[in-house]
């Protein structure tokens, strides 16, 4: 069996470890061939799963940059015969992943947020510092951390008021 998965540089903890364990799960089988890929950025992401495709592997792991800019590509893999699982961040296509797995990601900001506030006794301004603007990730957990804030300190606002909530 042939696994090539796609990831961001695995130059963080959760990255780091997720392309580790990876690495030691596929190892285990001597009857699955594992190649790992990273990507700088979402254009040089496409063409490794272009050429990932042109290799029919028996399955694609896809942790996208950015699920918008990938979905076109993990549809053609799906289309090519090839199983996209789909790690972390949204393709805007239902038929881009035959499986996808996701951590809940407004709860993770809405967690920070009550950890921050309890830390500092509901005193003080509270800066979010967000990930990469306009994937899903980073717009699920802004949304969380701006609901937990509201509530956590009634009248304050994050600023520009919070997102619609899903």
């Amino acid at each position: 069996m042939s696994i090539i998965a796609s990831v961001p540089p695995t130059d963080h903890g959760w990255l780091g470890a997720i392309s580790k364990n990876a690495k030691a799960e596929a190892a285990k089988y001597k009857d699955v061939k594992f190649e790992l890929l990273q990507a700088a950025d979402a254009d040089s992401q496409a063409q490794q799963v272009e050429q990932a495709i042109a290799k029919k592997p028996d399955a694609l792991v896809l942790l996208p940059q950015d699920g918008a800019a990938l979905t076109p590509v993990a549809q053609k893999a799906e289309k090519a015969g090839i199983p996209v699982v789909n790690i972390d961040r949204l393709f805007t296509k239902q038929d881009a992943a035959t499986a996808t797995v996701l951590g809940d990601n407004y709860q993770i900001g809405v967690l920070a947020a009550n950890y921050i506030a309890d830390q500092l006794k509901c005193k003080g301004n509270v800066v979010e510092i967000q990930g990469l603007a306009g994937i899903s990730v980073t717009t699920d957990r802004s949304k969380g951390v701006c609901r937990a804030a509201e509530e956590e300190v009634p009248g304050r606002r994050c600023q520009g008021g919070c997102p619609p909530a899903r």
